[in-house]
C-alpha cells in the first residue's frame, strides 16, 4: 500500500513537470513567429523607400529632357509593378545586381528595376541619360551616398535583431533552493502514527549540566492530535562547537513524547528532532543553555513572593571581554549579586532563605521579596563588581491572583457558592450547585482534597477545629462533616423558614440565621435545638433582615443586618455586647469574617468595598474594592497569612487581595 502511494505520488510529480515544460515549448514557438514577422518587416519597408527614393529622381530627369521617354516609360512601369507587389520586391536580385535576359540589359540599382534598349533607333549602342546624370550630376551622387548609408545602417541593424536569442529565465537561487527543500519533503516513510512534517516539539529554558527537556505532541496526517505512542523518535543536540550530545526520548504511550538532555556548555544549541531519520516540523530548535536558570513562582500585590535560583556547583564558566574570549570564573553563589527592580526601575528589598536544595552539581536557592506595586518587576544576576547580566527577567507583579477555573476537575468550579478557611489554615469551597462537591485546597491555593454530598444545590458553610457545617439553602437540611469529609450527621430542622448565614462554636454548637424570622437559632450537632436568640426589631439582639454570621476565637457572635445598617456583637451566651455602624461603610453590610489577629472584614454590598476595622478600637483600618465579587454570592474568607479570598461566582473562581494592614 505504502509503495502504491509513492508510486502514485511521483507520478502525480512527473504528470505536471511535463505539462509545464509543453506549456514552455509552446511559449517558444509562438515568440519565434512573433520575432520573424517583426525581422521581415523592416526589409520591406526599406525596399518601399529606397525605390520611392530614387523614383524621384528619374522623374526630375525626364522632365529635364535628359532621360529618353521610351526609358522613362519602362521605369515607371517597374515602379508600379514593385509599389503593387511588395513581396517581389524582396531580394530576388543576384548580389552583383546585374541580370541579362529577354536581349535587354536589366540592372538593379539599389533596389529599383531598370531595362534599357540594347541598340538606339540608328543602330548604335545607347546610353542612358539617368546612368549618366546619376553617375556624374553633383545633386544624384549625394542622394545616392545618402541612401547607401541609409541602407547600410538598416542592414546592420537587421543583422542586430536577426542574431537575438530567446532566453529561459529561471527561478532565483532561494526559489530553486526552496523547490529542492519541496522536493526533499515530498512524501515521508515513518513508523507510528506521528507525521514529521505536522509533529510539534516545545523546548524548556535550558541550565548547563542540569537535566533540562523538551516535549514532542504527535500530530497524525490528518491534523489531529496523537493518542497513542510507537513512533521512532531520536534527538541530538549540538552545541556551539559542533559537538553532538544523544538524548533520551521517553514514550508517554499517549501521542507525546519526553526528550531529556544534559548540555555540556552555555551558548546557543541546536535540537535536532526525527521521526524515522525525517526531521519534525521546524526542525532543528533552537535552544539557549545558560549559567543560572530562573523558576518565577506567581507574583501578586503584597506577596510574599519567591524566585528559585537554579546553578551549576563550581561551575567554570567562559568570560568575554568586548566580544572576546577573557578566561574562566567559577560560578557560585558569593560570585553573583540579585537585583530586583520595581516597575519605575526602583530597587526593592529581597532576601536568600537559609534552604538550599541539592540535586547532583546543581544547587537551587530561593529569593524572597514583598512587590508593594502592581505591574511588571524585573529580576537580574550578575557578577559582583559588573553591569552586564548573566541572565535576566521580567515578573509580572498583579494587583489580585485567581484561583480556580470553570470546570469539574480537581480545582476547578461551576458556581461556587462558598468559601472560608479553618482554624488549620486549609481553604474549603463549597462547589455544590453543578459538581455536587466540596473542595479542598492548601493555604497557597494548592488543590488538596475534595467529597461529594447528596444534595446539588447552593450550599452555605461554617466551620471550628474539627467540623464543617453546610446549610443547603433550597431543602434547608444541614449537614455535619469532620474535615477529611466524612458525615457526621444529618438534620431537617423544622423551625427554619429562610435559613442563610451559618458558623459554628468552639463547643460545637451550629448558630443559623433565619431571614425570613428575624432570629438566630443554635443547634448542636444532633439537630436539636438548644437556643434562639432575637426578635424583629432595631434595638439590641434585634434583628431585621440578619444576612451573615461568623464567630471568632474567643466565641463572640457577629451577625450583619442589611435593613439595619449595622453589625451586632454578641458574647457566646447570645447576650448583646456592641454594635458597628457607619453612614458611608456600612450602607448594606453582607458577608463578614473575623480574623485572628483582632479585625473585622465587613463586605459592603452597596458598593463592592471590603473595610477593615479594628476589634480592639471599633475604628476603621482601611478598604480593599473587590468589585469582582457577583452581587449575589458576596462571600468573602481571611487566610492564616493574611490574604482576603472573594468569590466570584460569575467567573467560576476565587480571587486572593493583599489586605493593606501588618
Amino acid at each position: 500500500m505504502v509503495r502504491q502511494q509513492v508510486q502514485t505520488c511521483f507520478q502525480r510529480c512527473r504528470e505536471r513537470l511535463e505539462d509545464r515544460e509543453k506549456l514552455l515549448l509552446m511559449q517558444i514557438n509562438d515568440e519565434y513567429r512573433k520575432m520573424k514577422r517583426s525581422l521581415m518587416a523592416p526589409k520591406r519597408m526599406a525596399m518601399v523607400n529606397n525605390l520611392n527614393l530614387n523614383m524621384d529622381a528619374i522623374l526630375e530627369a525626364e522632365a529635364e529632357g535628359s532621360l529618353s521617354s521610351d526609358t522613362g516609360f519602362l521605369i515607371r512601369q517597374g515602379h508600379n509593378r514593385n509599389a503593387h507587389n511588395n513581396k517581389g520586391a524582396e531580394s530576388q536580385v543576384p548580389e552583383n545586381g546585374n541580370l541579362d535576359q529577354n536581349n535587354g540589359n536589366h540592372h538593379q540599382t539599389n533596389g529599383l528595376n531598370i531595362t534599357h534598349p540594347r541598340t538606339s533607333p540608328d543602330g548604335s549602342p545607347a546610353k542612358s541619360s539617368i546612368e549618366s546624370r546619376s553617375l556624374n550630376g553633383s545633386r544624384s551622387s549625394s542622394r545616392e551616398n545618402s541612401s547607401s548609408r541609409e541602407m547600410e545602417a538598416l542592414q546592420r541593424a537587421l543583422q542586430q535583431t536577426e542574431t537575438k536569442q530567446l532566453h529561459f529565465t529561471r527561478a532565483n537561487e532561494s526559489i530553486l533552493a526552496n523547490y529542492d527543500h519541496i522536493v526533499s519533503q515530498l512524501g515521508m516513510v515513518y513508523m507510528g502514527n506521528a507525521d514529521p512534517s505536522r509533529t510539534l516539539a516545545t523546548c524548556y529554558p535550558a541550565l548547563v549540566l542540569s537535566e533540562s527537556h523538551a516535549r514532542i505532541k504527535g500530530i497524525t496526517q490528518n491534523g489531529q492530535e496523537c493518542t497513542t505512542g510507537g513512533s521512532n523518535v531520536h534527538a541530538v543536540l549540538r552545541s556551539p562547537n559542533g559537538e553532538a550530545t544523544t538524548c533520551d526520548i521517553t514514550d508517554c504511550q499517549n501521542g507525546t513524547y519526553k526528550i531529556t538532555y544534559i548540555p555540556p556548555h552555555v551558548g546557543l544549541h541546536e535540537l535536532h528532532v526525527m521521526i524515522s531519520g525525517q526531521p519534525i516540523r521546524n526542525s532543528p530548535f533552537e535552544v539557549f543553555v545558560k549559567p543560572v536558570r530562573l523558576h518565577v513562582n506567581k507574583a501578586f500585590l503584597g506577596g510574599p513572593c519567591t524566585v528559585e535560583i537554579e546553578m551549576p556547583r563550581d561551575y567554570m564558566m567562559p568570560i568575554t571581554r568586548k566580544g572576546k574570549p577573557d578566561g574562566t570564573r567559577k560560578l557560585h553563589l558569593q560570585s553573583i549579586q540579585i537585583m530586583l527592580l520595581d516597575p519605575e526601575g526602583n530597587e526593592i528589598e529581597g532576601s536568600m532563605l537559609g534552604a538550599v536544595k541539592r540535586k547532583g552539581q546543581i544547587c537551587t536557592y530561593t529569593a524572597k521579596y514583598i512587590p508593594v506595586v502592581p505591574g511588571d518587576h524585573e529580576i537580574i544576576i550578575s557578577w559582583v563588581g559588573q553591569k552586564d547580566p548573566i541572565t535576566q527577567q521580567v515578573i509580572p507583579v498583579h494587583e489580585k491572583e485567581q484561583i480556580g477555573s470553570r470546570g469539574c476537575r480537581q480545582g476547578q468550579f461551576v458556581n461556587p457558592t462558598d468559601v472560608l478557611v479553618t482554624n488549620s489554615g486549609d481553604i474549603f469551597v463549597a462547589d455544590t450547585v453543578e459538581n455536587r462537591r466540596i473542595q479542598v485546597f492548601t493555604p497557597d491555593g494548592k488543590f488538596r482534597m475534595q467529597f461529594y454530598v447528596p444534595v446539588q444545590e447552593p450550599g452555605l458553610m461554617g466551620a471550628n477545629d474539627s467540623l464543617l457545617c453546610v446549610t443547603f439553602l433550597n431543602s434547608k437540611t444541614i449537614m455535619v462533616f469532620n474535615h477529611k469529609g466524612s458525615a457526621i450527621s444529618q438534620f431537617l430542622p423544622m423551625d427554619l423558614v429562610q435559613p442563610y448565614g451559618i458558623a459554628v462554636d468552639s463547643k460545637n454548637l451550629i448558630y443559623i440565621n433565619d431571614r425570613g424570622l428575624h432570629t438566630v437559632f443554635i443547634y448542636d450537632t444532633t439537630g436539636k435545638l438548644t437556643k434562639r436568640v432575637g426578635v424583629f426589631g432595631s434595638g439590641p439582639c434585634q434583628f431585621d433582615y440578619p444576612n451573615y454570621i461568623c464567630i471568632d476565637l474567643d466565641d463572640h457572635i457577629y451577625i450583619s443586618e442589611a435593613r439595619n445598617n449595622r453589625i451586632q456583637e454578641l458574647d457566646g451566651h447570645g447576650a448583646y455586647n456592641r454594635e458597628f455602624r457607619s453612614s458611608d461603610k456600612l450602607q448594606q453590610p453582607g458577608a463578614i469574617v473575623a480574623t485572628d489577629s483582632g479585625y473585622l472584614l465587613v463586605h459592603n454590598e452597596a458598593d463592592g468595598t471590603v473595610h477593615i476595622i479594628n476589634l480592639d478600637d471599633a475604628t476603621f483600618q482601611g478598604s480593599i474594592n473587590v468589585d469582582l465579587i457577583a452581587v449575589y454570592t458576596r462571600r468573602i474568607a481571611v487566610t492564616k497569612n493574611g490574604f482576603l479570598l472573594a468569590l466570584d461566582m460569575t467567573n467560576h473562581c476565587l480571587w486572593r487581595y493583599r489586605i493593606p494592614y501588618k
